[in-house]
């Protein structure tokens, strides 16, 4: 099966990785060009400066974010366990399982793809 879209993983547990593969996502640690793929990035607060410099960029994912207080990209937004952040399209979810959190992620990328 071809990947649905390419997540630009820039950290996070290896298991998270592996369940975004499992989910048919295309799972790089850095943006590899020529991919033509709807493309996500999914890390800490620094996920939103490297977005910026992704083509095709669908959404954005932060997983444990803290010190982003805005931001004016035009894509959604997902805040996992984060800070809260004036944006355009921002959901949030705190507490809980972070295996729930992640098929929430995967959801969110299938979604916005």
């Amino acid at each position: 099966m071809r990947p649905e879209a390419l997540v630009i993983m820039l950290d996070g547990p290896a298991w998270l990785e592996e369940m975004l593969r499992n989910e048919h996502f295309k799972v790089v640690r850095r943006y590899e060009r020529g991919v033509a793929l709807p493309a996500f990035v999914l890390g800490g607060a620094n996920a939103i400066l490297e977005a910026r410099k992704v083509p095709n960029l669908h959404g954005v994912i932060l997983w444990n974010a803290t010190g982003v207080k805005s931001t004016d990209l035009a894509v959604p937004l997902l805040l996992i366990n984060s800070d809260p952040i004036d944006a355009h399209d921002v959901t949030r979810v705190s507490g809980g399982d972070e295996r729930l959190a992640a098929k929430l992620a995967a959801r969110f990328i299938s979604v916005h793809a």
